[in-house]
């Protein structure tokens, strides 16, 4: 016959059970086991936006940072003299610029 000890469980009293104690322990796995299921839903929200990050980093690097046609034209305007911007084009290229960038911003 197997022997139980009541003495080494802190939810019993000599010869009874501590009710506020077992209640407390119950609502304690209770609130350990919400938090883990809290968790494991973070893990999937989580993994959804590594999934995302990495699709945008992926077609990021698949987009060329210059246009290599216009650059290459200009590069040939240059040498050969015949780029000759007029400040009014320049200044106003300047302002879309920052314009664009103040919108990004916001």
């Amino acid at each position: 016959m197997n022997r139980v000890d009541l003495n080494s469980s802190p939810d019993v009293d000599q010869t009874r059970v501590n009710p506020t104690r077992a209640v407390e322990r119950s609502t304690e796995i209770k609130r350990m086991d919400e938090a883990r299921r809290g968790e494991e839903s973070d893990r999937v929200s989580l993994s959804e936006r590594a999934a995302k990050i990495q699709e945008l980093t992926k077609r990021a690097r698949e987009t060329a940072d210059i246009r290599e046609d216009k650059v290459e034209g200009l590069r040939r305007l240059v040498q050969s003299g015949r780029y000759d911007p007029s400040p009014q084009d320049i200044a106003e290229a300047i302002i879309r610029h920052e314009a664009e960038l103040k919108s990004r911003r916001s």
